[in-house]
């Protein structure tokens, strides 16, 4: 792969390039993987999914700077309940808008 063909892949990858596939999409995808396992007690009930970047290392540097993590799906099954001696679901994150 070239750098043309590198630089094409990342800007599709880049979230508000894909809004669209995120619901129903990756959320149906998500939600479908105990049907996948064939485990029901794996049905997913709470889930964040989050886009990360990160600025490339800076010159003599050993790490990435100006880390973010942007939440870009909530999902909280309506009306579960956790059984006896469960914790709570948290409130479903605020999604981010992730326009430039």
């Amino acid at each position: 792969m070239n750098s043309a063909e590198l630089l094409g892949f990342v800007t599709a990858c880049e979230p508000h390039r894909n809004e669209g596939f995120r619901k129903p999409g990756l959320q149906d995808y998500l939600l479908r993987y105990h049907e996948r396992t064939g485990r029901p007690e794996d049905e997913i009930v709470a889930c964040d999914v989050y886009w990360v970047r990160d600025q490339c290392l800076k010159l003599g540097k050993r790490a990435p700077y100006k880390n973010e993590a942007m939440p870009i799906l909530s999902y909280r099954k309506p009306g579960y309940r956790p059984g006896p001696g469960l914790p709570a679901l948290l409130p479903p994150l605020k999604e981010a808008s992730t326009e430039k």
